[in-house]
């Protein structure tokens, strides 16, 4: 239809074109004509002829009009034909059944198969009586959630707690001394998001800043830390949280085979490559780049019970190693870390996120990490220089 549509605008165009060209071309010999010394025409047979030539140009103009309004009608008629009228046949014959396409039977059997489930699990109604159910579960305050959790003895919050300092006490600074491992916590400012890193190295690798308050009985206080930072993924999202405009961190310490753990807090987070401190915290060969400064805000030991629970120190919960580590389980009850000791049921492989899983470039990946673990292990053994990659 749409082909025969523009062979009949193209032939309406074709004949305006040869009309309005056979009437300028008369009107144009008539004049010629005219003006010449022949006279072959009179003045008034060249005024018929002008106006003749008028006359079939302005017919030309109505039959074409006329013929597109024609071709139009004809275009609709015939998309109109084209309708399917089963709808409409059906409801003159008093039916209005409508047989669904494949796609609307596939679809309502889903739909029935997805409320079945939820039935089953317990959730039944649609999508809205769900969400009211939800939104219902959900607890939007802090008087909401009180209302279920009361404030105990240790009090509600940072801010009112006995136990909660702004320094770190002797106690504090005596078990950061023997910390090999923290948790370390930021915001990007950007979007909101939370990162929580690991930072490890022998005990007592994070250095504590201390003054001795004369004003309080000459009580020595831990104002501020010292975290070097030590070659890791180089994703440093920590870091580059602090320079993105959040310099609020917060701190958990731990100590192995203890369940209690130290939890702090700083703010004006910054990032210093001085030389001194560098040099200060270097460990196994291997300077720093650069160095974290917290100014602490506030401290307080965190409840063994999470531990407790776990089991985390206890080696009868810890899962078989496989043979590969026992190279290594001497160096690990010497106080080394046993970083080839991989789970018999679960083993870690970070090639298949730069490649194909299984496949020969993903296990060189694996296997090269492997061997940069194995230096890193040497480096702690005292056996070579830790390498940053």
């Amino acid at each position: 239809m749409s082909s025969s549509s523009s062979a009949i605008s193209t032939q309406q165009q074709f004949f305006m074109v040869s009309f309005l060209f056979v009437s300028i071309a008369a009107v144009a010999f008539a004049a010629a004509a005219a003006s010449s010394s022949f006279e072959l025409l009179t003045l008034r047979e060249f005024g018929l002829m002008l106006i003749g030539a008028v006359l079939s140009s302005i017919v030309t103009i109505i039959i074409i009009t006329l013929s597109s309004a024609s071709s139009s009608s004809s275009l609709s008629l015939s998309k109109y034909n084209n309708i399917d009228h089963s709808s409409a046949a059906a409801a003159a014959t008093g039916c209005n059944k409508v047989t669904p396409s494949e796609d609307d039977v596939k679809q309502q059997q889903q739909q029935q198969q997805q409320q079945q489930q939820d039935k089953n699990c317990g959730g039944g109604g649609n999508d809205d009586e769900r969400e009211n159910e939800n939104d219902k579960n959900i607890i939007r305050s802090v008087k909401e959630l009180r209302e279920i959790m009361p404030a105990g003895g240790n009090g509600s919050n940072l801010n009112d707690s006995k136990k909660v300092i702004n320094y770190l006490d002797d106690q504090m600074i005596q078990f950061i001394s023997k910390s090999p491992l923290i948790q370390f916590a930021t915001v990007d400012s950007k979007t909101g998001k939370p990162s929580v890193s690991p930072k490890g190295d022998q005990p007592g690798f994070v250095t504590v800043v201390v003054k001795k308050d004369d004003d309080d009985d000459g009580i020595i206080k831990g104002t501020s830390l010292i975290i070097p930072d030590r070659p890791g993924n180089r994703m440093i999202l920590g870091l580059q949280n602090i320079l993105n405009g959040n310099k609020n961190v917060s701190i958990t310490f731990e100590i192995p085979g203890m369940c209690t753990t130290l939890r702090c807090g700083g703010i004006n987070a910054r990032i210093s490559q001085d030389t001194t401190l560098l040099q200060n915290h270097t460990a196994r060969n291997c300077t720093p780049k650069v160095v974290i400064l917290i100014d602490i805000e506030y401290a307080f030991f965190h409840c063994a019970k999470a531990y407790m629970r776990s089991g985390i120190w206890d080696p009868t919960t810890w899962p078989s190693l496989s043979s590969t580590s026992s190279s290594t389980s001497s160096s690990s009850q010497q106080g080394g870390s046993n970083s080839e000791g991989e789970c018999k049921e679960f083993k870690v492989g970070l090639g298949r996120y730069y490649a194909p899983k299984d496949s020969f470039l993903a296990n060189v990946i694996d296997n090269d990490i492997i061997d940069h673990y194995k230096g890193v292990q040497d480096a702690i053994n005292g056996e070579g220089k830790e390498v940053e990659r």
